[in-house]
């Protein structure tokens, strides 16, 4: 459960370099509703690191994760980062429509 626990705190650390990434982008595109989604990155980061400091036997914490995965990080990407991706689409056409007048 060592080496299960140690590889989560790595996996966690790369989900807070991923999120920094994503909240400077959200920053220079302008998107409007990055506080939400900075609250969504917290909330996940807090779920992970309480699934790991709270979970001892491995089969256990398979299944949590396996879970986990599903409920946030897979949710997040279809619902709240797809959000993102729309604004930034939405604001390019807008400028190539601008640029044409």
């Amino acid at each position: 459960m060592n080496e299960v626990r140690m590889l989560s705190i790595e996996f966690l650390k790369q989900l807070k370099d991923h999120a920094k990434y994503e909240e400077k982008y959200m920053k220079r595109i302008a998107y409007p509703y990055i506080d939400i989604h900075m609250k969504e990155h917290k909330k996940i980061m807090s779920s992970l690191a309480s699934l790991v400091k709270n979970t001892s036997n491995i089969n256990e914490f398979k299944t949590k994760f396996s879970d986990f995965i599903d409920d946030n990080i897979i949710k997040h990407i279809l619902e709240e980062d797809i959000k993102y991706a729309n604004f930034k689409k939405k604001r390019i056409c807008f400028l190539y429509l601008w640029m044409l007048k």
